[in-house]
């Protein structure tokens, strides 16, 4: 072979191992996060009409769509809802602006499609890389926008219905539903280990207030039965299902917001309810004591199943009895979540308490387990309620405050080693980088 020759077997070796090199395979091991990216990330294609736009991701077999959606928001945040007595579909305008998220599932992602030439039809288009913070892993997405129909995946993630008495949504993991004219449920039904949907769990959310006034001598109680409200608008896409909620408690000293505009968001892996309170003055002008409980009240059908949490990693078992390990809980160190485990499914809740109650308001166990405690108004006498004690509410200040529930459902058994992932999504968020694709 000549000397030129062998030169150019160098190049192709050279130009080869450069190709490879640049193409890489997905390492994102984080797949149960919904990634949701403002439309000000997606610059390039912001003016695009949404109904040109298809996402996909990049494999062996080339482009493939994969489910998501864009949610209009319009000039101040909110929501264009599309369904029910409130929606305003007119003041969203069918072109992806920079208010509007994108939403769809890590789960979904691929690999870089290095060079790879656009799909037929496609005009332009954004790679979108997604980094886990915590070791670097990555993946990738594409956004397109297509001149003709472009091409969409037929996967629905999550659905909201209506009967007479309840609103529900359903995903493959979970079954959740309020009353109307309520805005606490009383519905959850968890996929378990044989793939049965279970029967429902939940006698109902319990979120109930104890206030102490006059220096003990006037006791009040509010609770989730003194809301009332009830859903007023709702998206309804392929990733998430979004329900607006309007709810106010009133009691005979104050009236409290709960929920005034509130975007309760539901996922296939998870749902989300803000609660929101709104105090006219300090509730320390008016009151001598102020402690919340909020759990999850559950009825006989959860029998047997584990609770743990981040201050008491050893799981008891829920069976309508306290024994002596119940009894023994820590109920004094702050943690922000609970989980439940078993046969029947897996559930794990997380609150998140606002900035400005740090240190202030300490979040504790609320935990109990006993048939024999009555805590009306309930539909099933008892209480096998994991939770959490809010205490110190009496000394936050007035004004708005707005706190979170997340109700994380795996689609595997939980343990103390697994929760990581699910806490990640809030503490260490995926980072999303995008730029315009040119093959």
């Amino acid at each position: 072979m000549t000397e030129r020759g062998k030169a150019v077997l160098i190049l192709v070796a050279v130009i080869c191992f450069l190709g490879a090199a640049a193409s890489e395979k997905k390492t994102l091991k984080r797949s149960e996060d919904p990634v949701v990216i403002e439309g000000g990330v997606l610059s390039s294609l912001v003016g695009k009409p949404i109904s040109s736009l298809a996402l996909m991701s990049f494999g062996s077999k080339g482009f493939k769509p994969i489910p998501f959606q864009v949610d209009e928001r319009t000039d101040d945040g909110k929501f264009v809802f599309t369904h029910g007595p409130r929606a305003h579909p007119e003041d969203g305008d069918g072109i992806l602006s920079l208010q509007d998220e994108l939403v769809f599932m890590a789960w979904d992602s691929g690999d870089k499609a290095s060079g790879a030439k656009m799909p037929e039809g496609a005009e332009s288009g954004l790679e979108i890389m997604l980094t886990d913070p915590v070791g670097g892993s990555r993946a990738w997405v594409y956004l397109f926008s297509f001149s003709g129909a472009p091409p969409r995946s037929d996967i629905d993630y999550v659905k909201h219905s209506s009967n007479e008495d309840r609103n529900w949504v359903e995903t493959d993991r979970y079954l959740f539903a309020e009353k109307k004219g309520e805005t606490y449920f009383d519905r959850l039904m968890l996929r378990g280990k044989q793939g049965r949907m279970s029967d429902n769990l939940a006698d109902r959310i319990k979120g109930r207030g104890n206030l102490k006034a006059v220096g003990g001598r006037i006791k009040l109680q509010i609770g989730e039965s003194d809301t009332k409200g009830d859903l007023v608008a709702w998206l309804d896409g392929p990733i998430r299902v979004v329900h607006l909620m309007q709810a106010y408690i009133k009691i005979s000293i104050a009236r409290f917001k709960a929920g005034g505009g509130a975007n309760n968001l539901f996922y296939q892996n998870y749902f989300v309810t803000p609660i929101f309170f709104n105090f006219p003055i300090a509730p320390s002008t008016m009151l001598s004591d102020f402690k919340m409980i909020y759990g999850i009240d559950l009825n006989k059908n959860s029998e047997g199943m584990s609770y743990f949490d981040a201050a008491n990693p050893k799981a008891v078992i829920m069976d309508g009895k306290m024994d002596e390990s119940e009894r023994n809980l820590d109920r004094d160190t702050v943690h922000d979540w609970w989980a439940i485990t078993g046969d029947k499914g897996n559930l794990m809740v997380r609150m998140i308490l606002p900035g400005e109650w740090k240190d202030v308001v300490l979040l504790k166990t609320g935990y109990i387990d006993d048939d024999t405690s009555l805590d009306p108004p309930e539909s099933v006498p008892g209480q096998r309620q994991p939770g959490f004690l809010l205490d110190g509410m009496y000394n936050i200040t007035k004004g708005d405050h707005i706190f979170y529930r997340y109700y994380y459902v795996p689609g595997e058994t939980l343990t103390m080693a697994n929760v990581k992932p699910y806490l990640d999504m809030l503490d260490n968020p995926l980072k999303v980088d995008a730029h315009a694709y040119a093959p």
